[in-house]
């Protein structure tokens, strides 16, 4: 009950909320006081960098982020925030954004890329003629507006959906690899992967690829799109763990 109040509560804007997350991290399941710290995480946002210890004990952690809250904490101003972006997980923001997305290219929605997309937007193709790109959101739309191809490539692809959301650490690492200046991660934020899968291309596999999407605060967007054959991503991932 105190961890759904907290949440509304946060979800108004109200600093109420955070005291009550902080004392969950000493008096609830570890479970629960799990769930407490990943909230507190979006409100210190770079802060909890240096107070977030995901493997100290409960008492610890209780300890350092009540410190927090005294010294700077309390001073910080927290705005209303969008419901959704507080009261569900990280995955199934991950997968509302990346399905949005997917339609998105698929109507050819330029308006809806933009929004959707954080800059700088990576585009790894993982067959023998393609490569990597790296756009800004405004000509990461320009690309959708201008090239008709798109829609069409995804006709043939059709059915085509988000499936699975996981973390990756090995695509996290081939996003950097192979998009020059790409980092994915920027402080405080998590990374994860919606998996798109669709119909067998003429002469392919129905693998078609990942969308990256990045959780920072309150704030979901894509980040990055890698898509290839199956064996692309064997290449890929050879002798990565």
């Amino acid at each position: 009950m105190r961890f759904r109040a907290a949440q509304g509560l946060l979800a108004a804007g109200d600093k109420v909320a955070v005291p009550v997350l902080i004392d969950l991290l000493r008096d609830a399941s570890i479970g629960l006081a799990d769930k407490a710290e990943i909230l507190l995480r979006l409100i210190a946002e770079q802060a909890a960098l240096s107070v977030s210890q995901e493997d100290a004990p409960q008492g610890t952690r209780y300890h350092r982020w009540r410190g927090w809250w005294q010294t700077t904490g309390s001073r910080l101003s927290l705005p209303k925030a969008d419901p959704d972006a507080i009261l569900v997980g990280g995955m199934f923001r991950a997968r509302r954004v990346a399905n949005r997305f997917l339609i998105a290219l698929d109507c050819g929605d330029a308006a809806a890329v933009k929004q959707l997309t954080a800059s700088p937007f990576g585009m790894l193709a993982l067959w023998p003629h393609g490569g990597a790109l790296l756009f800004t959101s405004p000509e990461m739309a320009d690309f959708v507006r201008d090239y008709s191809f798109i829609p069409q490539f995804l006709e043939l692809a059709r059915p085509i959906k988000v499936g699975r959301v996981v973390e990756s650490h090995r695509l996290q690492t081939a996003l950097r690899d192979h998009i020059e200046g790409f980092e994915p991660v920027t402080p405080g934020s998590k990374i994860l992967f919606g998996t798109v899968q669709s119909n067998p291309l003429p002469g392919d596999d129905a693998r078609f690829g990942y969308i990256a999407v990045r959780i920072r605060g309150t704030e979901t967007r894509a980040i990055a799109l890698v898509f290839g054959p199956k064996w692309g991503f064997e290449r890929l991932f050879k002798g990565k763990n």
